[in-house]
């Protein structure tokens, strides 16, 4: 196994897998039998890039990770100006961030916005290596 294989791996474990609707052999929009097949297809949508809650934290934070004060993708140090330029600014390195409880759950935290903050996965996993240690 080649250097650095493992580390690929795990980052291809986070992309989530996608199923697709195949389409039938032989089916051709042009055809007039298939027309309500084809209407069907293009009907259905992609799921967005990313949820609600994750835009709204970004929005709120200016695109900065509140644990190591930088952006939360890297060469993304501006303030899109619409909620799309926002969805695929993060659409890239959605698996890269994580919602952080700033009051812990088993602390009586809730999944309430106001406790929540989006970090980098990197910055959470850091903080949270030291919780054993924490008193709070």
């Amino acid at each position: 196994m080649a250097a650095g294989a493992v580390g690929d791996r795990r980052v291809l474990a986070w992309t989530g897998i996608v199923r697709h609707q195949l389409v039938k052999g032989g089916a051709s929009p042009d055809d007039p039998e298939l027309t309500e097949y084809w209407r069907d297809r293009r009907r259905r949508k992609a799921p967005p890039p990313m949820d609600r809650t994750s835009l709204l934290l970004a929005v709120r934070q200016q695109g900065l990770c509140p644990l190591c004060k930088q952006a939360l993708i890297v060469g993304a140090e501006y303030e899109p100006d619409s909620p799309r330029e926002w969805i695929n600014w993060f659409a890239a390195s959605k698996k890269m961030l994580h919602k952080h409880h700033f009051t812990y759950r088993r602390n009586g935290g809730t999944d309430e916005r106001n406790n929540l903050r989006l970090v980098h996965s990197e910055c959470h996993r850091q903080h949270h290596a030291g919780d054993s240690k924490r008193t709070t």
